[in-house]
């Protein structure tokens, strides 16, 4: 595949799903934002922060700009 990593993320979503697995069984959790704050993605990406930030664990995130 020659594209980019939102392509590549996408052609292996539809590949797991065609196999009735998870993508995210071999990538990290992602969140794909394309309407900023009115996006149902962003609300998700927020719900997990908060989650995660309330159980006080270290972890890293990635955050890139549209």
């Amino acid at each position: 595949l020659l594209g980019n990593k939102k392509a590549m993320f996408f052609c292996l979503r539809e590949y797991y799903n065609l196999h009735q697995k998870s993508v995210f069984d071999a990538v990290p959790l992602t969140f794909i934002i394309n309407h900023g704050l009115l996006d149902p993605e962003y609300n998700k990406m927020a719900a997990y922060f908060n989650e995660k930030k309330q159980q006080k664990k270290q972890n890293f995130w990635i955050l890139k700009p549209g």
